[in-house]
């Protein structure tokens, strides 16, 4: 059996190609994050159901593109410009990429991933913060407990969503 057949090779393979992508985005910006996120969706439709996963990855896109300007415009993050940078946006669809396979196992169980997402998300946030352009527009214990609230909601959000939204792309 081919390596990329193997569920475990196929599990450590999304979530290392995640996890690369976090420090791509982060570290490289807009002109790295881009090209990456492209192959890795490409490579991730080609892999699995495309119909099936292009809606997460959507979604996704949306949230994180509403999520991080919301949080630009009431001063919890302060960008460079007007707007989230693009890298930021990367971050979302990659993560979703995750969703339905290597990180499954607490993705489908609401509750866990609130809790999950709340310290994951507001870490990762503030690990992104450390690393890039990206300052906190608080003091940062305020901008941590606000993201870990939010963040509460996001994962268990975005899975509704995504499942509602998956019977109407079907359509």
């Amino acid at each position: 059996m081919p390596l990329t057949q193997r569920p475990l090779a196929r599990t450590l393979l999304n979530i290392g190609l995640f996890e690369i992508g976090w420090f791509v985005c982060v570290l490289g910006g807009t002109a790295w994050a881009l090209p990456y996120t492209a192959a890795v969706v490409v490579w991730h439709l080609g892999w699995f159901a495309p119909r099936r996963e292009a809606w997460p990855l959507v979604l996704a896109l949306l949230l994180g593109l509403l999520h991080d300007n919301v949080l630009g415009f009431f001063g919890v993050l302060d960008y460079d410009g007007a707007f989230a940078p693009v890298w930021l946006a990367c971050l979302w669809v990659l993560m979703a990429t995750t969703f339905g396979h290597s990180l499954a196992w607490f993705y489908q169980r609401p509750a866990v991933a609130a809790v999950f997402g709340s310290l994951g998300g507001a870490l990762a946030y503030m690990g992104g913060i450390v690393l890039s352009d990206v300052a906190w527009g608080m003091d940062p214990g305020y901008g941590f407990a606000v993201l870990a609230v939010i963040w509460l909601a996001v994962l268990p959000l975005h899975r509704l969503l995504s499942l509602g939204g998956y019977r109407l792309w079907r359509l």
